[in-house]
């Protein structure tokens, strides 16, 4: 059995970038992936959400996992999305923010720290995750884009803007601290970072969009020097 602490704000959080009846079924879900890190032997894992569009990944570090027998420590769940949103509530300002996924084999059982003697079954999706290593690494050694841009989607940039509130609430970030980094990278990938949460990762796909009319300069509309036409020089006054 292992079991993985985590807050239930930032699970929230993740769960928005979770794909909503996708016909890629694996999509339809938040994955969990721990193991013991190759470099050091102590438990380590991530938590990861994405929909195709937008991603999100979270670190798991060896405090936060606890292996209580000596089966396989390596374990990749993905946990369904309807399953979780059953189960998983925003808690209260006077409740603890902190959960617990219990796994034991295949299955996965997830606990509400406020009640921590109820144990609620997740359902596991059968299936293969995208390699969301492979784009989180490809988007950091990407080069950063300077001089052009990196079209994003509208209903995207809501949700960053959503979680980035969710990722913070238990920091000391108030007002327009509250943004998230936007790098935009030459692998078409905008890559997006929060302050003072080094464990979060998000990722938003560029978008086809027609440039064509876009401004590099000033605008022209902007250089217009307007006045009261009565002391237009045209006028003789």
């Amino acid at each position: 059995m292992i079991t993985v602490n985590f807050s239930i704000t930032d699970l929230l959080a993740v769960m928005e970038f979770a794909g909503k009846n996708d016909t890629r079924f694996y999509l339809n879900g938040v994955r969990l992936e721990v193991g013991a890190d190759f470099n050091n032997g102590r438990m380590a894992g991530r938590i990861d959400a994405t929909n195709g569009h937008i991603l999100v990944a979270c670190a798991l570090d060896s405090e936060d996992i606890t292996v209580v027998d000596e089966e396989s420590k390596l374990r990749e769940l993905i946990m369904d999305i309807a399953s979780l949103k059953r189960f998983v509530k925003k808690p209260r300002a006077k409740d603890r923010d902190e959960c617990q996924f219990v796994i034991t084999g295949e299955t996965v059982h997830y606990i509400d720290q406020n009640n921590p003697s109820v144990l609620f079954p997740i359902d596991v999706i059968d299936g293969r995750y995208p390699d969301t290593l492979r784009v989180l690494k490809s988007a950091f050694m990407s080069d950063n884009i300077a001089d052009n841009f990196n079209p994003t989607s509208a209903e995207y940039l809501q949700v960053i803007g959503k979680v980035t509130k969710l990722f913070t609430t238990n920091s000391n970030i108030h007002g327009d601290g509250i943004a998230p980094i936007i790098h935009a990278k030459e692998s078409g990938h905008n890559l997006i970072q929060i302050a003072h949460r080094p464990d979060v990762v998000m990722i938003a796909m560029g978008c086809r969009v027609d440039q064509s009319e876009l401004h590099k300069d000033v605008p022209y509309w902007l250089e217009r020097d307007l006045m009261d036409e009565t002391d237009h020089s045209d006028t003789g006054t």
